[in-house]
């Protein structure tokens, strides 16, 4: 039925406004909640703009979770973008521009930035599934990985047929 409230004094009630007690169901704008809160209409997260750049207030899933979508709404950084998180940390972002950064922050006039983690790690890979084969740019190789010439420091192009020791081209600088 319709939740009663405290209009002026006396007990009030709107339509827009449904608790179903059987599935125990809380329904705004809508009087057929699908979940235990279903919102016909529009959702606003953060009306008085406090997200100075974290998780809170922000979406979040689960209990106490680290995992969320949030938008700094204070000046400076990411304003009016969107920022992606897991493990409590920014992921991914997208500003308000549209350019995406992943483990790093987004920059004017670059549409995609990606930063890798450790030495020798893939930076993108693209796979043909089909196929098994990939190609990889690699923004820092170790010494002798991927191709026998490269020096500790030299990036690479790698386009690689199924494994890695059999039909890769490496474009990277020749070192000696």
């Amino acid at each position: 039925g319709h939740v009663q409230f405290n209009n002026a004094g006396a007990f009030g009630g709107d339509s827009n406004l449904f608790w179903d007690n059987i599935s125990k169901r809380l329904g705004i704008g809508t009087a057929v909640p699908q979940q235990p809160l279903s919102v016909n209409g529009a959702l606003n997260v953060d009306q008085a703009n406090l997200n100075n750049g974290v998780l809170n207030p922000g979406v979040t899933f689960g209990s106490a979770s680290g995992e969320g979508i949030a938008s700094k709404r204070t000046a400076g950084g990411n304003w009016g973008g969107l920022d992606f998180y897991t493990g409590f940390s920014n992921r991914m972002s997208i500003n308000n521009s549209g350019n995406v950064g992943i483990a790093t922050t987004p920059v004017a006039g670059i549409r995609l930035r990606m930063q890798s983690g450790a030495a020798g790690d893939t930076a993108l890979l693209l796979k043909d599934s089909s196929t098994n084969n990939n190609f990889r740019f690699v923004p820092y190789l170790n010494s002798g990985s991927w191709n026998p010439l490269s020096q500790a420091g030299d990036y690479g192009i790698i386009f690689q047929s199924n494994t890695r020791d059999t039909g890769n081209l490496v474009i990277a600088p020749w070192s000696v």
